[in-house]
């Protein structure tokens, strides 16, 4: 299966990329890309490796953000 490169969105077999997800609010490599979660793939070369950690915290903040309620005033 292909799968796409968050950094750099170039697409390759899952074999070629590697696996990172969030464990306990942490960004985590999955070595083996079994672990249970929603997997990021991400290019072997060493710029994608470098960017993976500030492109997906800015993902995560995004998503982890709490729609606030609009209030009312009687």
């Amino acid at each position: 299966p292909l799968r796409t490169c968050v950094v750099c969105r170039r697409r390759a077999p899952k074999t070629e990329l590697d696996r990172w997800l969030f464990q306990e609010g942490r960004l985590a490599h999955d070595e083996r890309q079994q672990a249970p979660g929603y997997g990021h793939y991400c290019c072997r070369d060493g710029a994608c490796r470098e960017r993976i950690g500030n492109k997906l915290g800015k993902r995560k903040k995004l998503t982890s953000r709490k729609a606030k309620a609009p209030t009312s005033r009687c």
